[in-house]
C-alpha cells in the first residue's frame, strides 16, 4: 500500500489530517480501534464500507462520520481503489472557550449511534473547497493560516450540525449486511453478558458456524477477536474513568479477573492497573 499523509496542527490540540493511499488488495480491513479524543472524517475518494459501533455502512461521497472517544469502528475496503479522506482530530472539550454547541454532533446522541450523514454534494464540496484551501495556505507558511483553518474547522461544524440538527435535511447512512450489522448492536448491547458466539448466533437464528465464517469474511476479523476487543476498550473507558480494574473486569464480561489481566495485557501491553495508573497521572 502507498500512502501519503499531511498532518497540521491547528492548536496545540486540534489536529486536521490529509490522507492518499492506494489500496491494492481489495476486502483490506483496518483494525477496530477506539481514540481518546473525537474524530470528524470525510470521504473523498474510495470504494469502502465503514464499521462504527452498531453497524456497517455503505460510504458515498459526501459522508461525514464523527466518532467520539471509545467509540469502536474500522474502515473495510471494498475493491482496490484510491483511498483518499481527510479528518479532524480533537478533544471533546477542545471549543469549550466558544461553547459547548459547537461539539454536539458528537454529545448530542446515544454512545454508538448517529455517528455518521451524507451531505448534499454541494455542501460536502463546498467544506472540501475551504479545508484544502487552509491546506495550501498552511503549506505555504501563512503566518494566518491556523487562524484560518479554525475558522474552517468551526463553519464545517456548522454545515454538518446543521444536518445533524435536522436528519430529513439530509441522506443518512444505511446499514449493510443486516446480519453482521444485528451481530455488531447484539454485541455492543450484551457484550457484559455474552459467554460464548453462540449465544449471539442464536439470538440471531443462525448457526454458529455460519455466523463465524460470515463475520470474518465481512469484517476481516474473527467473531472472537471483535468481541475482546470491544470488552477491552470498553475496560479502557472505564478505567480512564477511574472505575477499579476487579470492577472493570466484571462489567466488560470477563468472569474470572486473572483472566482479565492476562488479555488486557496481551491486547495493550499494560496491566489493567499499569493504564488506570497512567491515565491518572495524564489527567
Amino acid at each position: 500500500m502507498n500512502m501519503d499523509i499531511y498532518t497540521l496542527e491547528i492548536t496545540d490540540s486540534i489536529k486536521l489530517i490529509y490522507t492518499i493511499s492506494s489500496e491494492k488488495v481489495g476486502r483490506h480491513s483496518h483494525y477496530p480501534h477506539t481514540h481518546s479524543f473525537c474524530e470528524l472524517y470525510f470521504l473523498l475518494e474510495g470504494k469502502y464500507s465503514y464499521m462504527v459501533e452498531n453497524g456497517i455502512y455503505d460510504v458515498p461521497y459526501g459522508t461525514v462520520i464523527f466518532t467520539r472517544p471509545g467509540e469502536l469502528h474500522s474502515v473495510i475496503i471494498n475493491e482496490p481503489c484510491v483511498y483518499k479522506r481527510l479528518y479532524y482530530q480533537l478533544p471533546m472539550n477542545a471549543l469549550d472557550f466558544l461553547g459547548d454547541r459547537h461539539m454536539r454532533c458528537f454529545s448530542d446522541r446515544p454512545f454508538g449511534h448517529r455517528n455518521l450523514l451524507v451531505l448534499p454534494v454541494e455542501q460536502m464540496n463546498d467544506c472540501v473547497k475551504r479545508i484544502l484551501a487552509g491546506v495550501e495556505l498552511y503549506n505555504s507558511g501563512s503566518p494566518d493560516a491556523r487562524s484560518i483553518m479554525l475558522a474552517d474547522l468551526l463553519y464545517t461544524l456548522r454545515t454538518v450540525n446543521s444536518c445533524f440538527d435536522n436528519p430529513h435535511s439530509g441522506a443518512v447512512g444505511e446499514r449493510r449486511n443486516t446480519l453482521i450489522s444485528d451481530a455488531l448492536a447484539y454485541i455492543n448491547t450484551h457484550f457484559g453478558e455474552i459467554r460464548s458466539t453462540s449465544e449471539i448466533a442464536s439470538a440471531l437464528y443462525v448457526s454458529r458456524e455460519y455466523l463465524s465464517r460470515s463475520f470474518t469474511r465481512e469484517m476481516g476479523i474473527p467473531l472472537t477477536k471483535y468481541l475482546t476487543t470491544k470488552r477491552i476498550e470498553y475496560a479502557k473507558n472505564l478505567l480512564s474513568e477511574g472505575i477499579a480494574p476487579v470492577e472493570a473486569s466484571t462489567e466488560c464480561g470477563f468472569g474470572d479477573y486473572s483472566h482479565f489481566i492476562q488479555v488486557f495485557r496481551r491486547e495493550t501491553g499494560v496491566t489493567p492497573f499499569a493504564y488506570k495508573k497512567g491515565q491518572n497521572e495524564q489527567g
